[in-house]
């Protein structure tokens, strides 16, 4: 890539690809803000490591029950800001 010789194609498009699904899909929206949410706090010393990896996982987990339509997208929401 002509801005970034050192990434390659499969980089910048696995990037895009990421970035088309945070934008369209509303649980990995959902998903994504929450996780940037925790992420600051975890910076921020407001949040240990081990909970936010606890967080982590379980907010894996809850974004494959919603988009398996085990969950509801408002429960997973709420689910989610815990």
């Amino acid at each position: 890539m002509e801005d970034n010789p050192e990434k390659t194609c499969r980089d910048v498009g696995a990037r895009k690809k990421y970035n088309d699904k945070c934008k369209t899909d509303p649980v990995w929206l959902a998903y994504n803000r929450a996780y940037k949410t925790h992420y600051a706090r975890y910076m921020k010393k407001k949040m240990t490591t081990a909970e936010f990896e606890q967080w982590s996982r379980q907010a894996v987990e809850w974004r494959t029950q919603a988009e398996e339509g085990k969950l509801e997208q408002v429960e997973y929401e709420r689910m989610l800001k815990k």
